[in-house]
Order: structure tokens, then sequence, then C-alpha cells
């Protein structure tokens, strides 16, 4: 009964139901393509995070075997072009971070042993850094909680939505257009400008809600600002519901908040300030070592 009633419904109905095939064949498309992007990226990052690793596990194992006054070793060091060709192989890494690559630019600018320590022991907590960080992603996708389940089964499922709502949005905007009054009519410059900013407000809120949904953006200190300042640029699209004449005051702290994140967002963590004994390939040679001179010394009576 089903069948016959729906064959019946497409000899009645044509373009609708062409149009309903169109919609399943273009969901079912973007629906495989978005879950097979984020599975790559995922794969992708834990390689990154993998060669991170690798590289930061050579590094520190040149190090760690050179002689230590706490545990008693007796090893004979490293040759020093080995341990150099380590350090330099970490600067590859995908992951490294300013502070770890200032350091290492350090040594190798003065070949100081005094800086192995501290390099050593931020290798160290960069390694441990990154295997906490491989081992949340591997969790997350071989054994993913109830909400996150839920989540990677509706996420493919957003650019199928976006992609409708921005159709629709189109379809508003050429009726918007249809209805206004003649252009020699009083008013009429106004009210294509609130049409055509409450249009534009419409894409820009797509665009800045699909930011905070759809990017796949590896945790970061930054990340969480930066959703939320999208969100909340998305929903200022609910000041549309006042009325037509809010249109462009909305679009306006759009896009102020907009450029205003430029600066909220610019902000350097902490460890990319710049440590004791920094050095700045673009700085000039002198200051390392005026940084490491003693201080003058009292003068004896």
């Amino acid at each position: 009964m089903f069948l016959t009633d729906w064959l019946s419904w497409m000899d009645h109905y044509p373009l609708r139901a062409a149009a309903a095939l169109t919609a399943a064949v273009l969901f079912a498309w973007l629906y495989l393509a978005s879950q097979r992007s984020w599975r790559k990226a995922d794969e992708a990052r834990a390689a990154r995070l993998l060669e991170s690793l690798r590289l930061y596990g050579a590094a520190e194992h040149a190090l760690r075997i050179l002689p230590s006054d706490d545990e008693g070793m007796q090893n004979e060091p490293l040759p020093e072009d080995e341990r150099t060709g380590s350090l330099l192989s970490c600067l590859a890494a995908p992951y490294i971070t300013p502070d770890l690559r200032s350091q290492i630019g350090a040594y190798l600018q003065d070949f100081d042993a005094a800086r192995l320590a501290l390099l050593r022991r931020t290798l160290s907590r960069e390694a441990s850094r990154l295997a906490a960080e491989h081992l949340k992603l591997l969790n997350a996708c071989e054994q993913p909680g109830w909400g996150r389940t839920l989540w990677r089964q509706l996420r493919p499922a957003l650019p199928f939505a976006f992609l409708t709502a921005g159709i629709l949005l189109c379809a508003w905007l050429a009726q918007a257009l249809y209805e206004l009054p003649a252009p020699a009519s009083a008013g009429y410059g106004w009210d294509l400008a609130c049409t055509l900013a409450r249009f534009v407000s419409g894409l820009f809120s797509l665009l800045m809600f699909g930011q905070a949904l759809l990017v796949n953006r590896r945790p970061a200190p930054g990340s969480g600002l930066l959703r939320g300042l999208a969100a909340v640029i998305a929903a200022l699209f609910l000041v549309h519901l006042a009325g037509a004449e809010a249109a462009p005051y909305t679009l306006a702290a759009q896009l102020l908040l907009f450029l205003l994140g430029f600066r909220w967002t610019d902000g350097k963590p902490r460890k990319a300030r710049p440590f004791p004994g920094h050095y700045d390939p673009a700085g000039s040679e002198e200051a390392p070592a005026s940084a490491e001179e003693p201080p003058p010394s009292k003068p004896t009576p």
C-alpha cells in the first residue's frame, strides 16, 4: 500500500519527486563525505602526534645518556654531531612548541652544556603532554562515550543542514526583493538596505556557526574562545526577530565582534614567551652573552 501511494504521488508530482530524490542523494553524499573527511583528519592528527613523539624521544635519548651526577652514571656522552642531528630533527616535529624551538635554537647557537638540563626537562614535559593527547584521541575514536557517539553520528549531517539553510535564505531574499515597493516610493532605499543586511547577516551567521561546529580543530588553550566567539556572533542573528529595521545594526554588531576577535585571540600563551637565556635568531648575537654576564662585584673597602 505504501509503495503504491508513493508511486502514485510521483506520477502526480514529478518535479517534487525529483527534488526529493535529489535531496536524498545529496544528503547521503554529504554525510559519507563528511564522515570520511573527519576520520581522515583524526588519522592525520594521530600520525603527526606519533611523529612528534618519535622525534622527541630520539632527542631526549640523545640527552639522557650524558653523564649525570644525580644518577651516578659514567656512560660516554653521545658524539656532538649525533646529538646535534637529533636536535635538528626535533625542530621538524609537527607539534613542536615555540618554547622548545627557542631552547633548541639557543643551544645550537653556542652549544652551552648548561642549557641541556632545562632542554631535557622541556622535552620530557612536551613528550608527556603529546602522549596524553594521543591517548585521548584514541579513546575518543575507538572507545567514545554515549554523548560523543551520538555527536559523531549527528555531525556528518550538519553540512547538509547548513546547505539547506543557505538555500532557504537565498529563496527568502528572492521573495523579499519581489515584495519590495516600487523604487520610486518613499523609503525604498532603507527597505532594500535592511533586506540586504539581513541576508548578509544570515550568511555570516551560517559561516560562523559552521566554524564553531564543523571545524575539526586541535584542542588548544585558545580554541574554546574561538568557538565561543563564533557561536555568539551566530546567535546575534536572533536579533532579527525584533523587526527588519534591526538588520543593519545586527550586521554591524556581528562585524564589530568579528574584528575584535583578532585582538582577543591574539594573546600568546605562557609557553610562547621568552625564557631566561632565550635566543632570538632575528636579534643580535650579543643578547645571549649579555644575559649571562655576572653582576658587578662590590668594591672592597
